[in-house]
């Protein structure tokens, strides 16, 4: 189905929604979540070739994606058994790492990032990696029992992908090199989902799975800085663009059990604690430097980062 079918299929279920139902069937509601995740999968960076022997026997290393936060919005507004919905979310990937011996001009790093070929004492990175999602969704609510609840949604999400990493390789004395290296992708294609609650009076048990798709292409940046230590003039710069068209796949599941609190005759509260695993795509994290690997031979061009952890959630109806 393509996103401007869908779209209108979206634009028109509005109108009949707005159009038949009346001010007093018509209930708003938002969310708002917060949670930690341990990353695994193709989840690691190659950003330096050691040699701690200086034999000649350089081992690329990576450094991991580690840990991530995860942040989300979401407003909504029900129309009798339907629903539309506005949410943001975003997921966060820092950290750094660093290797070599510190020692004068002893030549055990290679670059693995960055345009230029020459040996250094140390290498560190620093990264800032991020996901963003912005989803518009119309769904339906279907109940097969008083205590059963399922809800099937579809719509659109806006994709915005960044991969921003700074890489040094450190001499004592001599010539350094500093490395940046940011990767973007912009993208809005479709999403599907499924809810389900279970209603235990006051407590509930709630399940969410949702499947997402965007085709586009890819950039990443890379500029290699050479400079002189101390003083930090630059003796040399080169920088590069490289483009690919990738499809960004993301699936997310979340299990959780909550709590209503009433405030008032139309005003309930929520809290849920839930558990989120899920998959993401789209990560480039192959090598760039031609000395002792061919470009593009470490890593992964279509890396994927998969997550699970816990969050918490509140919501409220009005």
């Amino acid at each position: 189905m393509k996103k401007k079918t869908l779209v209108q299929i979206i634009s028109c279920t509005l109108a009949l929604a707005a159009s038949s139902a009346s001010f007093a069937d018509t209930q708003f509601y938002g969310a708002i979540s917060y949670g930690n995740s341990v990353t695994s999968g193709d989840d690691e960076i190659p950003y330096t070739a050691f040699d701690a022997t200086n034999t000649g026997n350089f081992e690329a290393l990576n450094a991991p994606y580690g840990n991530s936060i995860y942040s989300d919005i979401k407003l909504g507004v029900r129309f009798n058994n339907m629903f539309v919905e506005l949410a943001g979310s975003q997921t966060d990937f820092n950290g750094s790492a660093a290797d070599g011996n510190g020692g004068n001009n002893d030549c055990t790093i290679k670059p693995t990032a960055g345009l230029f070929i020459n040996c250094f004492d140390d290498a560190t990175i620093n990264f800032d990696s991020k996901i963003k999602n912005l989803d518009l969704v119309v769904g339906w609510t279907f109940a097969p029992s008083d205590s059963w609840k399922v809800q099937p949604y579809i719509g659109l999400r806006h994709v915005d992908l960044r991969d921003n990493r700074n890489v040094d390789y450190l001499y004592t004395v001599g010539v350094s090199d500093a490395i940046t290296d940011d990767t973007n992708f912009k993208k809005t294609g479709l999403l599907a989902g499924l809810r389900v609650e279970k209603d235990l009076g006051q407590v509930y048990l709630s399940g969410d799975f949702n499947y997402s798709y965007a085709n586009g292409t890819r950039t990443r940046f890379v500029t290699d800085t050479e400079y002189t230590t101390p003083g930090g003039v630059t003796t040399d710069f080169e920088s590069q663009t490289l483009s690919q068209d990738i499809s960004v796949r993301q699936w997310n599941a979340r299990f959780a059990v909550g709590h209503r609190f009433k405030v008032s005759e139309n005003n309930d509260l929520s809290m849920s604690i839930g558990y989120k695993i899920g998959r993401l795509n789209g990560f480039d994290t192959t090598n760039t430097n031609p000395d002792l690997f061919a470009v593009g031979s470490l890593g992964n061009n279509d890396s994927s980062l998969s997550s699970r952890g816990f969050d918490v959630t509140l919501g409220w109806n009005f």
